[in-house]
């Protein structure tokens, strides 16, 4: 499901980008990644893969890291109807992290997954 932010109005304007964003990852990882404010994951599932989660905040994106696992379960089903409202302070603010570090992250984790 799309993303759109609630404090950076513009952007919201690019949802193209969005889409580009689950196109990328979808072609090296074979599947749709989950993304954080509008991923949805039943609890069954949850249950069996929790205990299994990288933890290392600076390695991985938790996110990108339960698509792994949960996509060892079964479909990760992407809902593009549905659009979940999230706040873009870590683009206003943070620009490199969300645009630079988010990228590196993603290609260095999948060699470990």
């Amino acid at each position: 499901m799309p993303v759109l932010f609630s404090d950076i109005k513009w952007a919201n304007r690019l949802v193209i980008l969005f889409y580009l964003y689950m196109f990328i990852p979808r072609i090296f990882m074979g599947h749709y990644p989950l993304v954080g404010p509008s991923m949805a994951v039943k609890k069954s599932s949850w249950e069996k893969i929790r205990k299994e989660l990288c933890t290392n905040a600076k390695e991985v994106h938790e996110d990108i890291d339960i698509s792994f696992h949960v996509k060892k379960l079964g479909k990760i089903y992407h809902d593009g109807k549905t659009i979940a409202l999230s706040s873009g302070r870590r683009m206003r603010y943070h620009p490199w992290s969300f645009f630079g570090e988010y990228a590196i992250r993603f290609f260095k984790m999948l060699r470990t997954h």
